[in-house]
């Protein structure tokens, strides 16, 4: 992967203009979800992938977050994906940006293999249509940049993955002291956000969202899913803060140990769960198709030259199972196929370390109704 670098990622005034959402986008063909309300430049194909993307995306959130949308309760978000990037500039939108929210609006080049903006910025408005726009800036910004790392697998994302290149950034952040205090981070307006913008500001609240969900203590999940519930209810960051977090200093120390004792790659085994849960996906719906296969390699083979079959209420974007099949030689282990106790093949993974991984795909109906992973 190469070392992506985080862009102007909120909207702002530049030059003495702001981005917004053109009344009457043009050249921008327009359709509904059950949340969205899409705007878009997109050929066919593209837009059924960032529909179905998009909509496992809404799903992730509340999942992650446990606050829930209700379809049908509030308008549908309004979204603008555009592939020319001329059409997202003349928006008015900052010349260093490829995406921004615009408090209502959520307008984003995506391009094509790189969803991290549009998942960063559509938790952004996500928080602002269940929240009110109430989360500060730390944790509005840090949930944005975990959901941005997330992996889409088809039928859900897998969060957590840890990139080996921003891990070697965050390091060099914290040796040369371009981090701040935790107790300054968290204090921050969005005002001082605006105006301290910075890349290692984004670096550090994406580390402590990621710390606070997977670090060695189940009690900073706990009390992060307390801040947001209780930020969600109408209490003022402050007090949520000293209720759910009551010793930054203890908290800034376990972080800092989390940060420099990991390993230079240490998320493989998230890798590989989201290479077995998409390939689950698309196992799944080869198999609806009478598909059949009598190994692994002839599964991943399928994947790579585009011949897995999909029903046509179940599309997924092919080429996502060829990603996950180079994603599964990158991480390595002993890939196999696994009748389960139901007939049906399951993706399984050894990894070098002696984890087994299995993905089991569930019918209802003749679909594929979810998808399972078991981590021993």
């Amino acid at each position: 992967m190469t070392h992506r670098r985080i862009i102007l990622l909120v909207c702002l005034a530049v030059g003495g203009t702001v981005c917004r959402a053109p009344a009457a986008p043009p050249k921008l063909r327009a359709y509904q979800t059950p949340h969205y309300l899409i705007y878009t430049d997109f050929g066919l194909e593209a837009e059924r992938e960032a529909e179905v993307r998009l909509g496992r995306m809404i799903e992730e959130y509340e999942r992650q977050t446990l606050l829930k949308t209700s379809v049908g309760s509030m308008p549908k978000l309004p979204l603008y994906l555009y592939g020319d990037p001329r059409d997202y500039y003349a928006t008015g939108a900052p010349r260093a940006s490829m995406g921004a929210f615009t408090g209502d609006a959520l307008l984003a080049v995506a391009a094509p293999g790189d969803w991290h903006v549009v998942q960063h910025e559509g938790f952004h408005q996500f928080a602002a249509a269940v929240i009110g726009g109430r989360l500060p800036p730390w944790a509005d910004e840090g949930w944005a940049e975990y959901f941005g790392e997330s992996l889409f697998t088809g039928d859900g994302y897998v969060c957590g993955m840890i990139p080996p290149w921003r891990l070697r950034r965050l390091r060099q952040e914290i040796a040369d002291g371009s981090l701040l205090p935790l107790s300054r981070l968290i204090s921050m307006s969005q005002t001082d956000w605006n105006r301290e913008f910075s890349l290692a500001h984004y670096d550090q609240v994406w580390s402590l969202v990621q710390f606070l969900r997977h670090g060695s203590s189940p009690a900073y999940r706990l009390a992060l899913d307390d801040f947001v519930r209780r930020i969600a209810s109408g209490e003022r960051p402050p007090a949520a803060l000293d209720h759910c977090f009551p010793d930054i200093p203890a908290i800034e120390r376990d972080w800092n140990t989390y940060w420099l004792s990991l390993g230079d790659d240490p998320t493989p085994n998230v890798l590989a769960r989201a290479s077995v849960a998409t390939l689950s996906s698309f196992l799944g719906r080869a198999s609806i198709q009478r598909q059949r296969f009598d190994s692994f390699d002839l599964l991943a083979r399928a994947a790579e030259r585009g011949n897995l079959k999909l029903p046509r209420d179940q599309w997924l974007p092919p080429a996502l199972a060829g990603q996950a099949v180079a994603a599964a030689r990158a991480v390595g282990g002993t890939w196999s196929l696994e009748l389960g106790t139901d007939g049906l093949p399951r993706v399984v993974v050894i990894l070098a370390n002696g984890e087994r991984i299995s993905g089991q795909f569930r019918l209802r109906e003749g679909r594929v109704e979810r998808v399972e992973v078991e981590q021993e």
